[in-house]
């Protein structure tokens, strides 16, 4: 797992990503304000990845609230068809 965090006073935002041991992202989250919920989890994660050139990038992924919870449910997917650089 690996976290980054920056200084945005009066905050700092962590983002957390998991990486599998040959080197994939497997998800990506961090808790995002939701108006009256407060700070939620929120989260994706990456389904498949795909070669585009040089490149292997994450290619299908779903997003969701409560991200790491009994509650997380996708309520974004998608699918990267080709990529240019």
């Amino acid at each position: 797992m690996v976290v980054a965090a920056w200084n945005v006073p009066p905050e700092r935002p962590e983002v957390r990503i998991e990486i599998d041991a040959e080197g994939s992202i497997r998800s990506v989250s961090a808790l995002r304000w939701r108006g009256e919920r407060g700070y939620v989890p929120c989260g994706c994660r990456v389904l498949a990845e795909r070669r585009f050139g040089d490149y292997v990038v994450p290619s299908r992924l779903a997003v969701g609230w409560w991200f790491g919870t009994p509650r997380y449910a996708p309520f974004f997917e998608a699918e990267i068809l080709s990529a240019a650089t």
